[in-house]
């Protein structure tokens, strides 16, 4: 039996209100406390503040988080990223230009063979699209920073030797 978190009281897993059974195993409070349909978040005309930028969250968006919908994209891309460049690493595999999370949107993903190219990897796709597909369209692309990108295109850069790094990077065994 779950414990209220105002008074400290044990309250039931289920209960029975008129001829209808609600589990309770979620809630943090009893129903002495918090009552159903009752949020102790929520204004008097039913919206909520958002805890990130203190802006109103309308009515129709309090649903499903505690954030408003600008705030959780943006904490939503800043995880992808994240989990990205975990993978892939922060800096330039051909110059290793960059310096960490700030330098981030210099590095520019360019796919080895482009007829395989499903879809660019924006910020955008990559927070939007299903993590499996993100990886794979990964797994076809080598990490350069702009400068490297732009002369790699304008063949001041071999190609051997970008492909030489890709399948380096690419066959290490920590890349998932």
């Amino acid at each position: 039996m779950p414990d209220c978190v105002d008074c400290g009281e044990h309250f039931p897993n289920k209960i029975w209100i008129g001829d209808k059974q609600h589990t309770l195993h979620h809630r943090t409070r009893c129903l002495e406390c918090l009552p159903f349909g009752k949020r102790k978040k929520t204004r008097p005309d039913g919206t909520r503040i958002c805890q990130k930028c203190k802006k109103v969250i309308p009515v129709y968006q309090i649903h499903y988080t505690k954030f408003c919908y600008v705030c959780y994209q943006k904490l939503r891309e800043e995880r992808r990223r994240d989990k990205v460049h975990k993978i892939v690493g922060e800096k330039c595999w051909l110059c290793g230009y960059g310096g960490g999370p700030q330098t981030r949107s210099v590095l520019d993903f360019h796919h080895m063979n482009p007829s395989e190219k499903k879809f660019s990897l924006t910020i955008r796709n990559m927070t939007n699209l299903a993590w499996k597909r993100v990886l794979k369209e990964m797994r076809k692309c080598a990490l350069l920073c702009c400068r490297c990108h732009r002369e790699y295109e304008l063949n001041l850069i071999s190609q051997k030797k970008v492909e030489r790094i890709y399948k380096t990077k690419w066959s290490e065994p920590d890349k998932t």
